[in-house]
């Protein structure tokens, strides 16, 4: 289904989704009018932002990239700290997409920052945080959920739906 969840309203489960929530709604205040969505959490800026809001400002701002690679080079840092909440905080938010669409049949995760820390990634509170449901865990175990590790996922579909089309018009 085609739509914009990412603008959707982030949704604090636990009490330090609740202080990032706070501290987010604090720095965004002059542009968003107090809403936090989940975008401005799940994606490069967002991962600054959630480590800014874990550090309280007593650790210099670091960069997206920046916080990856020192989480990968220690995961119990304070940056691998972050990218372990980060890899929670997208599992919350997968997890509410498959259950408002009814995605019975997967959720993919795609994009920049999740490729550069599959080990992160794949040992972290995702999956739990995906299936973490008030009465609908037994549901959302069923869900499987899949990395995308595809350069470029839109323009291999679009080229793999072009090519099936002129088969179809020259057959």
């Amino acid at each position: 289904l085609p739509g914009e969840g990412g603008n959707g309203d982030m949704a604090p489960v636990s009490e330090e989704d609740e202080a990032v929530w706070r501290f987010a709604r604090q720095q965004l205040s002059d542009i968003s009018d107090g809403k936090v969505g989940w975008e401005r959490i799940l994606s490069g800026s967002g991962l600054e932002l959630l480590y800014q809001a874990h550090c309280d400002k007593r650790e210099p701002a670091m960069a997206a990239p920046d916080i990856t690679a020192q989480a990968l080079d220690n995961p119990q840092s304070l940056s691998g700290q972050v990218v372990e909440h980060f890899c929670k905080l997208l599992g919350q938010c997968a997890g509410n997409a498959a259950l408002v669409t009814g995605a019975r049949s997967g959720v993919y995760i795609a994009g920049g920052i999740i490729p550069r820390i599959i080990d992160l990634f794949m040992n972290s509170g995702f999956r739990s945080a995906f299936e973490a449901r008030d009465k609908m865990a037994h549901y959302m175990a069923d869900i499987p959920t899949w990395l995308m590790l595809a350069g470029h996922p839109g323009l291999t579909g679009a080229a793999a739906w072009l090519k099936m089309h002129r088969q179809q018009r020259e057959g």
